[in-house]
């Protein structure tokens, strides 16, 4: 679990330093949590 937790800070941390909006990112990551939850358990 703590892989995934590490993983997500790092796409967050990319996206934002790509300039991409806070909205889009967290769009994101309410879309590709719940998937990647599903794909470990």
């Amino acid at each position: 679990m703590e892989n995934i937790i590490i993983s997500f800070k790092v796409i967050t941390s990319a996206l934002l330093i790509s300039g991409i909006p806070a909205k889009i990112t967290g769009m994101f990551l309410l879309w590709a949590i719940p998937i990647t939850l599903q794909i470990v358990l």
